[in-house]
Order: C-alpha cells, then sequence, then structure tokens
C-alpha cells in the first residue's frame, strides 16, 4: 500500500496572498549565437533580393512575382527576429547585431512595377489585348501586395 502524502490546507488569509501577488514573468534564455546568425542570413538574403531587383532585362509579372513572394517572407522573418532582439539586453543587442530596413528592396520593386506597368500599358507592349489586361491584372495584385508590406515597416 502506498503512503498518503497530504498537503495541509492553506489558510483563507493565505489562499487571498497568494492571490493578489503577481504570476510569476517567464524567463526566456536567447541564444545569442543563433539569433546573430539568423539575423546576418536575412540581411544578406535582403541585400541579395534587392541586389536581383537590379537587374536589367525586361521585368513582368512572372518574373516579379517570386521576388516580392520572397520580401514578404523576408519581412516576416524580420519581424520574428526583431520580437527576439527586443528579448535581449542592450549589450547583447550590439552583439547580434542590426536588422536592416526592407524599404531599399521595396523602393525598388515599386520602381521595377511602374516601369513594367508602364510598358504593358504602352504601344512597345506585343501582345493581344487580353494578354495586356492579363499582365496588367497580375501588376495590380503584385502592387497591392507590396503596398501592404510598405505599410508593414
Amino acid at each position: 500500500m502506498r503512503p498518503t502524502v497530504r498537503f495541509p490546507s492553506l489558510a483563507p488569509a493565505a489562499v487571498a496572498c497568494l492571490a493578489s501577488e503577481p504570476a510569476a514573468v517567464p524567463r526566456v534564455r536567447v541564444n545569442l549565437g543563433e539569433l546573430a546568425a539568423q539575423i546576418a542570413g536575412n540581411n544578406l538574403k535582403l541585400r541579395t533580393l534587392e541586389a536581383e531587383l537590379h537587374e536589367q532585362g525586361e521585368w513582368n509579372a512572372e518574373r516579379l512575382c517570386p521576388r516580392i513572394r520572397r520580401l514578404e517572407v523576408l519581412v516576416i522573418r524580420q519581424n520574428d527576429l526583431q520580437t527576439f532582439r527586443e528579448m535581449v539586453t542592450e549589450r547583447d543587442r550590439a552583439l547580434v547585431g542590426w536588422l536592416e530596413s526592407p524599404r531599399g528592396a521595396i523602393s525598388e520593386a515599386a520602381a521595377r512595377l511602374f516601369e513594367t506597368r508602364s510598358r504593358v500599358s504602352g504601344p512597345e507592349f506585343h501582345g493581344t489585348e487580353v494578354q495586356r489586361y492579363t499582365e496588367l491584372r497580375k501588376l495590380r495584385e503584385l502592387s497591392s501586395r507590396l503596398a501592404q508590406l510598405a505599410t508593414r515597416k
């Protein structure tokens, strides 16, 4: 037979005292090396994307779509990293580095969208009216997604 462990009952005053104390805030440990690596990686991916958006050539919705998708993912990831960065002390923040702003990549993508929309709307577009309409619709959708990104940051 197992022994029964009995806990003394708490007096009503003790229960009231415990209830009025604030709950303990859980401590979170952040791996600074991992956070620094993640921040550096995100910054590098952001700079790489911005460089891709500087590339010459004819742009269209098909070429812009995966880049804007990557930019969306990088901005979401950046927000997550910023949350972890804010959990560490000021001294540790200097150690893990800074998150670079996505504004340059957003601006470059907006410029590419504007150029593409102008070309597709103008006489230099070589396609049918249905193709023009379809391309302009896709470009409007990309512009809308990019505008949402711009307001997030």
